[in-house]
């Protein structure tokens, strides 16, 4: 994250007002991953609370580390009506003529948000045709809206158009809700007459405390 400290540091340069309107929309020097994007926004749209990303689930984390105690998420309050103003804007995006139109889904609310990266100046992309000048494109989205359970980031390397990247995040969302729909019908009884008391059902947690992934 670029600040007026660290411009004077590496290039002896004051930082102009410019500049910091340009970092705020993710312009100028800010540099951020895929998964840094992701924990952030899982966070946000949570409320405020921000689970520790991982690589391994945390029943395999268990048998590999008897002792294993799974990480506290970080809680920093939040302003509740401006998560839903996010949320809505970010819903908007996706399903009210925005620029993630692709990564609708039907019957599911999904939020998310576009993003186009310059790799080179736009002057000195007006001359070369080579295709690894192209912008990176990235979406983000998660879902679903008011309770979300998956957050998808992606970065499409020269995909020139963010949009291109919407789809790639719609498809793992999908596949997610997907494998969870076979496996609630997987745990129903297999005769119509069945207890259904027998089933296993699994109560939904509450937002704040989900850990989407």
């Amino acid at each position: 994250m670029p600040s007026s400290r660290w411009k004077i540091r590496l290039f002896r340069e004051r930082w102009y007002a410019g500049e910091t309107i340009s970092v705020s929309i993710g312009q100028g020097a800010l540099t951020v991953t895929p998964l840094q994007i992701t924990y952030a926004l899982g966070g946000l749209s949570l409320g405020g609370v921000w689970h520790q990303p991982r690589l391994i689930a945390d029943d395999e984390m268990s048998r590999l580390r008897p002792n294993f105690t799974r990480p506290e998420p970080r809680e920093i309050p939040l302003d509740p009506s401006a998560v839903q103003i996010v949320r809505e804007g970010m819903w908007g995006v996706v399903n009210a003529g925005g620029t993630g139109g692709r990564a609708r889904l039907p019957g599911l609310d999904v939020c998310g948000k576009t993003g186009t990266s310059q790799r080179v100046s736009n002057r000195f992309a007006a001359t070369t045709s080579d295709k690894k000048y192209l912008d990176d494109a990235w979406f983000v989205g998660f879902a679903p809206c008011q309770a979300p359970e998956i957050i998808v980031t992606a970065l499409f390397e020269n995909g020139e158009h963010s949009y291109y990247a919407a789809p790639i995040v719609r498809d793992v969302i999908k596949a997610y809700f997907d494998k969870k729909e076979r496996e609630r019908w997987t745990r129903q009884p297999a005769a119509a007459g069945a207890d259904l008391s027998a089933a296993a059902v699994r109560p939904a947690p509450s937002p704040a405390g989900q850990d989407p992934r």
